[in-house]
């Protein structure tokens, strides 16, 4: 006889971003230095953060990996190239972000199909939280357990 897993019942409702996302967490400035950035994402241990105007509106998101291009300027030009969270951020056009009533399984879909780790979640064009790979990880676990 094969192990087919445990028997689940039906689920009722699947969570959405809103329900799922975390809130307050940092968000940057354009022009706020990236060394002050990386801080920010060492103190708080998160990956990257949305870039934000001061209306809240999504400029760009600075992740880890762009974070790492500082590096690789310095090395390849011999000089200390521009610093601000603007010159390495990815712009607004190319980032992913969600609404509110995205559900949990269109969120773990985006997840396996893309290879960044959080998007930003969206009402009225402005940033009100992150929703994060392990995010969805723990809403799964919860809903299963």
């Amino acid at each position: 006889m094969n192990y087919q897993g445990p028997i689940q019942s039906p689920v009722e409702k699947n969570p959405t971003a809103e329900e799922l996302m975390t809130r307050n967490e940092p968000v940057l400035a354009p022009d706020m230095p990236l060394m002050e950035a990386m801080d920010v994402f060492l103190k708080h241990k998160i990956s990257g953060a949305p870039v934000v105007d001061r209306g809240g509106r999504l400029l760009g998101m600075l992740s880890e990996k762009d974070c790492l291009k500082l590096l690789a300027n310095k090395t390849y030009y011999h000089h200390l190239p521009a610093q601000t969270v603007e010159a390495y951020m990815t712009p607004a056009e190319q980032v992913q972000t969600v609404e509110l009533n995205i559900d949990m399984q269109g969120l773990a879909t985006l997840f396996l199909d893309n290879s960044f780790r959080k998007v930003p979640v969206m009402k009225n064009d402005r940033v009100i939280g992150q929703v994060s790979r392990r995010d969805v990880m723990r809403g799964i676990h919860k809903m299963l357990s």
